[in-house]
């Protein structure tokens, strides 16, 4: 009996510890900017937010390219997304509660499925008794995602593909879960929220969901096959996709229609290959000393006195991997698509490596990973959250319990110390490139 309620008491405080940090991150937002004040982004990408109705037939039913003469383009997939910012704004009428809500989505939808993520990878592993470990490993890889640069540093200058920082996550847990359980529930979510976010689903949209979503579903058939031996249910999938065909062709076929047109920029990238590949290269060529191998292993934001944290999520994953005895194959396949996307968004990995990169772009339509840092990143850290969720797990395990406390109290210490100019709202109040002393903030009426 005391066995039981002693089970009972740590189910309540793990869900309570889960719930607090859901609730401070949803509140975060909320300090970032005052009432009437917007934050425009670099490229004055929010005006969705400021007036959705009007975006709505500017942008999506009626859009025109600044380029030419009323040369019209497809944004048909906006409309699920700006219909539904419409609809909250006719019911809190204020473009910073629209922005506001949207940020708190981004970083609670980033934490929670991160964490479920983990602890679902996690549940085919831990030795009984080790559910503990597991939860904590699983709370840390969430607020180590949530905290990360790529999440925070582009938040100054979101585009609508930003929502891919909770997207990309809550993606790969619901398809997951689906092949774990069969249940067409999360199959049919899973649809559902393609489609009120059709933007991250678009043609037009890439390279965001080209980046993540081929590598994540050969991630997630090569674990359900590989380490857990399960069939898949290829009849459902198969049916899955012509739904999403289905309920996308209202944007995809225009977005066809504008790709196969001579005249436009996308046939160019997607036909021309010439003429993409070496515009791309140039372009690669010029950009290729961005591309640091170390900054995307020693994860920190641009504050050097914060630099120094950055060791301490390598340094769990070298151990975890020392403790690794049992060989285990789903840290083994984290670990390798953690390499592929470090190559992938750093590039610049020896002479040979820079080479072989090169080469790609002579796949069609590589052409669009041409700012390979940028593009890249957020698989990377996705990838990067899962092998330091996993090792960590391996390294608490081997601790007793109130080592693990300090463990979560350190580490979460650590992430939050690395991000606080993310977590006060100091990134989005930095001084706009080229301005004199002015933020993209602005107050409006």
């Amino acid at each position: 009996m005391d066995y039981k309620n002693n089970v009972i008491q740590k189910e309540v405080m793990k869900k309570v510890v889960v719930v607090l940090i859901c609730a401070i991150l949803f509140v975060i937002p909320f300090f970032w900017l005052s009432p009437g004040e917007l934050e425009m982004g670099g490229d004055s990408n929010r005006l969705f937010l400021y007036d959705p109705g009007s975006y709505l037939q500017v942008n999506a039913l009626y859009s025109v390219e600044p380029q030419g003469v009323g040369k019209v383009t497809s944004n048909q997939n906006l409309l699920p997304f700006l219909i539904l910012l419409q609809l909250l704004s006719n019911v809190f009428h204020s473009p910073y509660l629209l922005m506001t809500l949207l940020n708190s989505i981004k970083l609670v939808g980033s934490f929670i499925f991160v964490y479920l993520i983990v602890i679902e990878l996690l549940s085919h592993y831990f030795e009984k008794g080790k559910t503990f470990h597991a939860d904590i490993a699983g709370i840390l890889a969430g607020l180590f995602y949530t905290l990360s640069p790529s999440v925070g540093e582009n938040m100054r200058s979101a585009l609508l593909t930003h929502n891919q920082v909770f997207l990309n996550p809550m993606i790969f847990y619901l398809i997951l879960r689906f092949l774990l359980s069969g249940k067409d529930i999360y199959l049919w979510i899973t649809l559902l929220t393609t489609f009120i976010f059709s933007p991250n689903f678009s043609l037009i949209a890439p390279p965001p969901p080209f980046s993540f979503y081929p590598l994540a579903l050969l991630f997630l058939l090569l674990y359900v096959t590989l380490c857990l031996k399960k069939s898949l249910p290829w009849k459902k999938l198969f049916v899955g996709l012509i739904f999403f065909l289905g309920i996308h062709a209202f944007h995809i076929i225009p977005a066809v229609a504008h790709i196969v047109d001579p005249s436009s920029d996308y046939y160019t990238r997607a036909f021309d290959a010439s003429n993409g590949r070496n515009e791309a290269l140039e372009y690669f060529n010029a950009t290729l000393g961005l591309g640091k191998v170390s900054q995307h292993i020693f994860f920190t934001y641009s504050n050097h006195a914060t630099r120094w944290t950055a060791l301490a999520v390598p340094l769990v994953v070298i151990i975890g991997f020392l403790f690794n005895k049992k060989k285990q194959k789903a840290l083994m396949l984290i670990a390798i698509f953690f390499s592929i996307t470090l190559f992938l968004t750093s590039a610049n990995i020896t002479n040979i490596g820079v080479e072989i990169y090169r080469k790609l772009f002579y796949i069609p339509g590589f052409s669009m990973f041409r700012v390979f840092y940028g593009q890249w990143q957020w698989v990377h850290a996705f990838f990067y959250a899962l092998l330091f969720g996993f090792s960590l797990y391996l390294v608490l395990s081997r601790l007793k319990r109130k080592y693990v406390y300090t463990s979560l109290i350190f580490l979460a210490a650590l992430f939050i110390f690395s991000g606080w100019a993310f977590i006060n709202g100091q990134i989005l109040r930095a001084i706009h490139p080229g301005s004199k002393n002015m933020t993209s903030i602005v107050k409006m009426n």
